[in-house]
């Protein structure tokens, strides 16, 4: 499967749905399936790193209108998966995997499913 590293605030933002458009300094001609990884870069207990998260589907790609050189990835179809661990690389890479889906929406629902599975750590949010 086709895969694309992020930032874990970005990959977070693409798992739950509030991110929609990816931007990138190159296009590729591929459309279709792509999962979601995490990066290892630490940005908080409660963000997920070094995880494979979620399936998006990449339909479109088109010159950003506001900056020279970057590209607009279009996101749709964010399929929650249960997350495994996995070395990130750059660009869009393979990853040999079968990403079990998973019927968990909406940030507090998923957040609760990766705190669950120790994925993120929440207890800074929670009251003693």
């Amino acid at each position: 499967m086709r895969a694309l590293a992020l930032w874990p605030i970005y990959a977070t933002a693409v798992a739950i749905g509030d991110k929609k458009i990816e931007y990138r300094t190159w296009k590729t001609p591929y459309r279709g399936d792509i999962l979601i990884c995490a990066t290892a870069k630490n940005q908080g207990k409660d963000l997920p790193r070094s995880m494979a998260i979620c399936i998006v589907e990449l339909y479109d790609i088109k010159p950003n209108k506001r900056e020279r050189g970057l590209y607009d990835w279009h996101l749709r179809n964010v399929r929650l998966i249960e997350p495994f661990e996995t070395k990130c690389k750059l660009n869009l890479y393979n990853l040999e995997c079968e990403p079990k889906i998973v019927d968990i929406h909406g940030a507090e629902a998923i957040a609760e499913y990766w705190e669950s599975l120790g994925v993120i750590d929440l207890s800074d949010y929670k009251d003693n």
